[in-house]
């Protein structure tokens, strides 16, 4: 299969974003978010898939002051994108379609906050998901104070936050990565210094004392995960 960057603009958005640290599709496999972390912006691509190559086109360059450090990439829906920055707070930002635009500024539809209120602090890593009627759970990594918190929105109130809520902590040193299985029967965090990733078994008993079910080990500092759609892997 054969790689296209089929626009000058793509090869020059991608050579000037700078150190990226997390990359995520959206749902429906259109558009491609990378964050930029010393650059404070989010590259989104047009991204398509045949038989034989993938296209990466139409660049469009994020710019906001809720931008500080962006270090982990969610969509929740193919206009919603929710943004992990490791200097500051948590922002939900709606994205503008597909276009010819080059760049654009966004402001913050809702923001998960740092500090006491939230929780969060140096947030570097989301995972999300609908848990039933209006809700969206999400899961942060909380990098340098080594635990992950959860959080709950509520979509018809414009993704407010209901709740939020430490949630694993035993073990964890710095925390990088977190995922669902495609189930959400099954959480994964990365532990960078320990050089291993947690599985825990999702369920009503899951809290900041719980062990993981299973420990995978061999690799070095790791950071992004995703569990394939059989959940074997």
């Amino acid at each position: 299969m054969q790689l296209q960057l089929s626009d000058a603009g793509a090869r020059h958005a991608l050579s000037m974003l700078g150190r990226t640290e997390d990359v995520h599709f959206s749902p429906d496999n259109r558009r491609l978010a990378i964050a930029g972390i010393n650059s404070n912006s989010i590259l989104l691509l047009e991204y398509e898939r045949t038989a034989d190559s993938v296209e990466i086109r139409r660049p469009t360059l994020l710019r906001s002051e809720a931008f500080q450090q962006p270090h982990g990439l969610f969509w929740i829906s193919n206009d919603l994108l929710l943004v992990a920055n490791r200097g500051g707070d948590l922002p939900l930002v709606r994205v503008p379609p597909a276009s010819d635009v080059v760049e654009a500024d966004v402001v913050p539809l809702q923001t998960v906050k740092a500090g006491n209120l939230d929780l969060l602090e140096t947030p570097g890593s989301v995972a999300a998901r609908p848990i039933g009627g209006d809700l969206v759970e999400l899961l942060v990594c909380n990098n340098f104070v080594h635990f992950v918190s959860r959080h709950l929105l509520d979509a018809a109130q414009g993704y407010t936050v209901v709740s939020s809520e430490p949630l694993l902590r035993k073990g964890l040193d710095v925390p990088d990565g977190v995922t669902y299985s495609p189930s959400g029967r099954w959480i994964a965090v990365s532990n960078h210094y320990d050089h291993s990733i947690f599985i825990y078994r999702n369920d009503l008993d899951l809290g900041e004392a719980s062990e993981p079910t299973g420990i995978l080990r061999g690799m070095s500092y790791p950071h992004g995960l995703r569990f394939t759609p059989d959940e074997r892997f």
